[in-house]
């Protein structure tokens, strides 16, 4: 982030170039997640029609066959559950890696990017009168938004209304935490929750 933002001479575009980056080397491996998942979708019935064959059947032989037949499916459409596991779990230590980064930089919080500067929290800027800081909560609250949305419309019906109450608080979480972040934090979840959205939009057109 320091190297990037001594050549763009912006520390807050620093930022934002830094996450475009991990993202195109991550792309790969995200690709292939979001693959599966549309490819998951596209398998659905399959799936409830052996949930179906099998309702109610307990004993191993059953559950043996049940779990084969669900096997075949996921072979025949090359989709390993296992992956995208991984590349959460991935996608995850790389953001705590990224935040403590970002709070261990004292220089990052110097600066400014365009008229904010990058470690004022939202809360703070509004309470000495900058209310224009306010927009950022609201930002990270729709990226956030759509970038669950979109992934929420990978499940199928039943899994969605499972999730929606989940992905709702989570958001709501999200966006009162904003408030009490700093800029600069901010420009990273604003910039990484955009490209996942390009990223999903690029799936589903390539499909």
């Amino acid at each position: 982030i320091i190297k990037i933002g001594k050549i763009v001479k912006n520390y807050g575009l620093a930022i934002a170039v830094a996450t475009i980056l991990i993202k195109i080397v991550l792309f790969p491996l995200t690709y292939k997640s979001l693959k599966q998942s549309e490819n998951i979708k596209k398998i659905q019935p399959k799936l409830n029609k052996i949930e179906k064959k099998y309702a109610g059947k307990t004993d191993q032989e059953s559950m043996m066959m049940k779990s084969n037949e669900m096997m075949a499916v996921y072979k025949e459409y090359k989709i390993n559950p296992i992956s995208g596991c991984i590349t959460g779990f991935l996608q995850i230590r790389l953001f705590f890696a990224f935040y403590e980064a970002l709070n261990r930089l004292p220089i990052l919080f110097e600066g400014k990017f365009l008229w904010f500067h990058m470690g004022m929290t939202p809360l703070a800027a509004a309470g000495e009168g900058y209310w224009y800081y306010l927009i950022l909560p609201i930002i990270v609250g729709l990226v956030t938004y759509f970038s669950f949305k979109m992934n929420n419309n990978n499940m199928n019906s039943e899994q969605a209304k499972q999730m929606k109450m989940m992905f709702n608080i989570m958001i709501v979480m999200i966006f009162i935490t904003s408030f009490s972040m700093s800029v600069a934090i901010i420009i990273y979840w604003i910039t990484n929750s955009i490209l996942a959205i390009i990223q999903n939009l690029l799936i589903k057109r390539s499909k």
